[in-house]
């Protein structure tokens, strides 16, 4: 082999590892960024996330609250009612015992009285109110954490 051939041997190995190294800082460059851009992605979704959290964990919170409120208050009025009940008296009128076609019973009726009637339908009423209260708020938990990221049909 002669030295112009180990010449131009040199020369094409040279200029072939210019190229492998101009390219490799090129695709180094395009690593580089697409890497950034992945770990700005990356960061913004965890900020995202943690936000989305945070919210969830809030409302989440404040259902619970509103949820041991209102067990509280239909409880307490549970306990009313049943003292109420407990306290009402009974207007009765017993009438004596019939012939042997009614078949020896009373055919009297009891009844409440009118003040003790209309207490009793406002314990009642209220009470059906707080448990509707209280299985609304039950819903709206259900959906809030079957649904966390969204908003629920209730528009929370």
């Amino acid at each position: 082999m002669n030295v112009t051939s180990a010449i131009h041997i040199a020369c094409l190995v040279t200029g072939f590892a210019a190229a492998w190294l101009a390219q490799s800082w090129r695709y180094g460059a395009e690593i580089a960024d697409i890497s950034a851009a992945s770990y700005k992605a990356n960061s913004d979704a965890h900020n995202a996330m943690d936000e989305l959290s945070a919210k969830i964990a809030e409302k989440d919170a404040a259902l619970t609250a509103f949820e041991r409120k209102k067990r509280h208050e239909l409880s307490n009025l549970a306990t009313q009612l049943a003292a109420r009940n407990a306290s009402l008296r009974i207007k009765a009128v017993c009438l004596p015992q019939t012939s042997a076609s009614t078949g020896g019973s009373y055919a009297g009726t009891a009844e409440l009285g009118r003040t003790a009637e209309s207490a009793y339908i406002g314990l009642k009423d209220a009470h059906i109110e707080i448990t509707g209260q209280v299985n609304k708020c039950r819903a709206i938990l259900r959906e809030e954490r079957r649904n966390p990221r969204g908003k629920t049909e209730f528009g929370l």
